[in-house]
């Protein structure tokens, strides 16, 4: 079967309280990875991926991870579900930073699983 690769990329500025990044409807999905890298050069930001079956309820999908100045991480889920988020928010109150997140993920073709990757909100 053949597969297709999805990949969005998003930039977001840190705050004092978590945000949450698009939510992304992974069901169909192979393989799913959040790659994040903090573009300031000298505050840290905190990230976590979110996993939810219904876009109404949240879990944490593992830990919160620091993101150090002009550091890339990746996240993979831990858990299969429908939907998928990343909260990020700023290590320390007032020091906030802007972050590039690439959600990248494989796919049955589009015909087989329309809107994958990019439910409406």
């Amino acid at each position: 079967m053949s597969l297709t690769f999805v990949n969005f990329k998003q930039t977001v500025t840190t705050a004092t309280t978590f945000r949450k990044t698009k939510i992304r409807r992974v069901s169909f999905a192979g393989d799913i990875s959040y790659f994040i890298f903090n573009k300031c050069f000298c505050y840290k930001a905190i990230v976590q991926l979110l996993t939810s079956p219904d876009r109404k309820v949240w879990m944490n999908d593992g830990l919160e991870i620091e993101v150090k100045p002009r550091e890339l991480i990746i996240l993979v889920p831990n858990y299969f579900s429908k939907y998928l988020t990343v909260a990020y928010k700023s290590a320390k109150p007032c020091h906030s930073t802007e972050l590039d997140i690439w959600f990248q993920m494989t796919r049955p073709p589009a015909r087989k699983c329309f809107g994958v990757g990019n439910d409406p909100s």
